[in-house]
């Protein structure tokens, strides 16, 4: 059996530890896919996985400073 390493990114370690309910651990993650510039954080308001996040004013933030101008 061949051993490898594979990396994974920060937006999809927030999705696998939102799925655990880990919601500090995944706001780590979010935070550090929004410092790392990563896509997907512009769909932050409607990826599912994140909707049962608790509304604190961390995760507010971030959807904030990930929302789309008017």
């Amino acid at each position: 059996m061949q051993s490898y390493s594979r990396y994974t990114g920060p937006w999809f370690m927030a999705r696998r530890y939102a799925r655990l309910g880990e919601w500090d651990r995944a706001l780590d993650a979010l935070d550090a896919a929004f410092a790392g510039r990563h896509h997907l954080m512009a769909t932050l308001t409607l990826e599912p996985l994140f909707a049962p996040l608790p509304p604190t004013a961390r995760f507010r933030d971030l959807q904030r400073k990930t929302a789309a101008p008017n």
